[in-house]
């Protein structure tokens, strides 16, 4: 688990090795690269984003702070602890 609250930034395509679960603690908006345009994304405190492991994360970049929480899930652990209460 991890907090962050970042000033304006940018950040490249990535690819996490977990599942990370993000949850909106500010209000921000963030563009994202998909192809060769740019999307501007808004979100809210409770918004919650999912990024699968091993998949890309669009370059993004953002002009103002943002601040959330991200949880860094492994498979094979969250299976193993669904499985066995």
């Amino acid at each position: 688990m991890a907090h962050h609250h970042l000033s304006a930034h940018e950040l490249p395509d990535c690819y996490f090795a977990q599942h990370v679960i993000t949850i909106c603690m500010g209000q921000f908006e963030v563009e994202l690269k998909r192809g060769s345009c740019w999307q501007l994304e808004r979100y809210r405190p409770g918004d919650i984003g999912i990024f699968p492991a091993n998949q890309s994360h669009p370059q993004a970049r953002c002009d103002r702070g943002a601040e959330f929480i991200q949880l860094y899930q492994n498979l094979t652990l969250l299976l193993r602890s669904l499985l066995h209460p």
